[in-house]
C-alpha cells in the first residue's frame, strides 16, 4: 500500500509541476505580445479633447495574468472611464 501512494504522491506532483511549467509558458507569452498590444493602442488617433491615462510601471497595468489585454486594470479604467455618464467624470 505504501507503494501505491508514493506513485500517487508522485504523480500528483508532476501534474502540478506540468501544470506550472504551462502557466509560466502562457505568462512568457503575454509578456511579449501585450506591449506589442498596447503600443499599438498608444498609436492610435485620439480626439483633441481626449483624456490620456498614463501607467507606469507593473504587470498589472499591461495585463500581464488576465486572459486578454482588455481586461487589465488600466484598460478596465478606460471603459468604466468612456461608458460612465458625463456628471460621474467631472
Amino acid at each position: 500500500m505504501k507503494r501505491i501512494s508514493r506513485r500517487s504522491a508522485g504523480m500528483a506532483v508532476g501534474a502540478l509541476v506540468f501544470a506550472e511549467i504551462i502557466t509560466l509558458l502562457a505568462l512568457w507569452r503575454q509578456t511579449r505580445t501585450y506591449p506589442r498590444y498596447w503600443a499599438a493602442r498608444a498609436a492610435e488617433p485620439l480626439p483633441p479633447n481626449a483624456l490620456r491615462v498614463v501607467a507606469f510601471g507593473y504587470s498589472a497595468a499591461m495585463g500581464i495574468g488576465a486572459r486578454r489585454p482588455e481586461e487589465s486594470l488600466v484598460a478596465r479604467i478606460g471603459t468604466y472611464w468612456v461608458n460612465a455618464p458625463a456628471d460621474r467624470c467631472t
